[in-house]
């Protein structure tokens, strides 16, 4: 149910998670292939929802803040795509990637600031979760991914 649920769009927001989803997911899947990026959603969408959900308990039925009232459907690509936005800072390099990890940080301080709510929560804990799970994407990871890949290819050659 969980993975299922990080999949949900509504008809008004297709549009916008497909242009997301093209600019930032499609090269991301190019460049480290998609097990890691199914990998990086698995992550961003079922931590930060299991998390915003032990925070919902932990804050109780009366919160302090109107906002943060529990509910309890939470559905949608956004903690997916905002762990995999935070992943791909690992497929870039100096100016790009502090520009990169600004552009995450600073979307998610403004939508923190307009409304603290869980879906801004659940942004920031999945972007930490994506920014934690460089072993993913790793250097190191992609060159034993490569060997798997090629050692497999000579073992169907050679049988």
């Amino acid at each position: 149910m969980l993975l299922r649920s990080s999949m949900y769009v509504t008809p008004l927001e297709l549009p916008v998670w497909w242009i997301a989803f093209s600019l930032v997911v499609a090269p991301l899947e190019r460049r480290f292939r998609w097990r890691r990026v199914l990998g990086g959603v698995a992550v961003g969408h079922v931590g930060a929802t299991v998390a915003v959900a032990l925070l919902q308990l932990w804050v109780g039925p009366e919160p302090s803040l109107p906002g943060l009232a529990p509910t309890r459907i939470d559905v949608g690509a956004s903690y997916g795509f905002f762990a995999l936005a935070a992943l791909a800072t690992y497929g870039s390099e100096g100016r790009r990637r502090v520009l990169w990890i600004a552009a995450i940080f600073g979307w998610i301080a403004v939508s923190l600031a307009l409304e603290v709510s869980w879906a801004p929560i659940g942004h920031t804990i999945a972007a930490l979760l994506g920014f934690a799970s460089f072993r993913l994407v790793s250097p190191a990871a992609a060159v034993r991914h490569e060997a798997r890949v090629r050692a497999r290819h000579l073992y169907e050659m050679q049988h």
